[in-house]
């Protein structure tokens, strides 16, 4: 590539990646602890249930029924946070140890959803989908906080992407967890 043409965009290095990576796995397994605790909490208080007397009545019963079920929802909720805490933890440490891949692919879509934040209000979320990698989800985060030219948040990210770009992929125990528009950003393989 010519030094002009790398004058307008960012220049990847390992050290760049990492920080990158590191910020969102910890993103992620802290979103995962939250989730965690407040299923627990959920958990908790729903399977206090009252005890009934030898005459209960419908009502009671239909009570007792939709507690115990309920009950029993958060407590699966509460083992799939489990196992995404601890396959983020995995990731890190896979991640530590250099086992993941940098590739590349072209957008194929992008497609703005919405979710229930952490807060409980509705929040956007971005889904990018490529030809051959798995989907990255973009959240509420700042991505590429180091750089001084392409700092932006989720709906930056959003904005300036476009079917047919081609993006560095980085992926970490078969999935995405991070990218880099090639708009923007380049890798020097020397």
């Amino acid at each position: 590539m010519n030094q002009e043409f790398n004058s307008s965009k960012q220049k990847l290095n390992f050290q760049l990646i990492k920080k990158d990576v590191e910020s969102e796995m910890i993103s992620r397994f802290f979103d995962n602890i939250i989730y965690l605790i407040i299923s627990l909490v959920f958990s908790f208080l729903i399977c206090i249930v009252p005890g009934f007397s030898n005459e209960a009545t419908f009502i009671q019963i239909i009570i007792f029924v939709f507690i115990a079920f309920m009950c029993l929802i958060s407590i699966f909720a509460f083992s799939l946070f489990i196992f995404g805490v601890i396959a983020d933890f995995k990731k890190i440490i896979n991640f530590k140890k250099g086992k993941f891949v940098i590739d590349s692919d072209i957008l194929v879509e992008v497609k703005e959803m919405k979710h229930i934040g952490k807060s409980g209000a509705l929040a956007k979320l971005y889904c990018f989908q490529f030809e051959n990698s798995p989907s990255f989800e973009s959240g509420r985060k700042k991505y590429y906080k180091w750089s001084k030219m392409f700092n932006m948040g989720a709906q930056s990210l959003y904005n300036s992407s476009l079917p047919g770009d081609e993006f560095y992929i980085i992926l970490l125990s078969k999935s995405t967890v991070v990218i880099y528009n090639k708009k923007y950003f380049y890798i020097d393989n020397q």
